[in-house]
C-alpha cells in the first residue's frame, strides 16, 4: 500500500529539495503520471485493439489474392509456407546453438546444454522438413541441399 506524503513526515520544502536533488525521485514521479494516464487511456486502448483485431479479415491479403477464398488450395500453400520457413529457422538456430556451445567451451563455461539445444533445433528441423516434404507430396530423403530449395 503506497503511504502518503504526510505519513512518512516530509514537509514540502524537504519534498522540494528531494525532487531537486534526486533524479530517481524525479523518474518515480513520472513513472505514476505516466502510469496513471494509461490507466485513463485503458478504455481507448482496448476498443482500439478490439477495433483491429475485427479487421484482420479485410488485411489479410497476399500478393495473390485474398487468403479467405473459396480456394482451398490458397490456404494449403500458405501453410506449407510457413513449415518450409520453420524448418529452415530451425536448422539456422541449430547452427547458431553449436557456436555458441564452441564459445563458451574456448571461454571456459558451460558449453553442454546449447549443444543439446542446437541437437534438437536439428531434429525438430528433420521432422519439419519431412512434413514440409510430405505436404508437397515428395518422397521424403533428408538432404542438407534442400535447406534453400523450393
Amino acid at each position: 500500500m503506497i503511504q502518503r506524503i504526510s505519513e512518512i513526515g516530509l514537509n514540502e520544502e524537504q519534498l522540494d529539495l528531494l525532487r531537486e536533488k534526486s533524479k530517481s525521485y524525479r523518474v518515480g514521479e513520472r513513472l505514476m503520471l505516466l502510469s496513471t494516464s494509461v490507466q485513463l487511456l485503458t478504455p481507448l486502448i482496448t476498443f482500439l485493439f478490439v477495433f483491429a483485431i475485427s479487421a484482420i479479415n479485410t488485411l489479410a491479403q497476399s500478393t495473390s489474392g485474398p487468403i479467405f477464398t473459396p480456394d482451398s488450395g490458397q490456404a494449403g500453400k500458405a501453410i506449407v509456407n510457413v513449415i518450409r520457413i520453420i524448418y529452415v529457422l530451425l536448422f539456422v538456430a541449430g547452427f547458431i546453438g553449436v557456436a555458441w556451445a564452441c564459445f563458451n567451451v574456448l571461454t571456459g563455461k558451460e558449453w553442454m546444454r546449447p549443444g543439446i539445444g542446437a541437437i534438437c533445433c536439428w531434429g525438430a528441423g528433420i521432422i519439419a522438413m519431412a512434413v514440409y516434404k510430405l505436404s508437397k507430396g515428395e518422397s521424403v530423403d533428408v538432404n542438407v541441399s534442400d535447406l534453400g530449395g523450393n
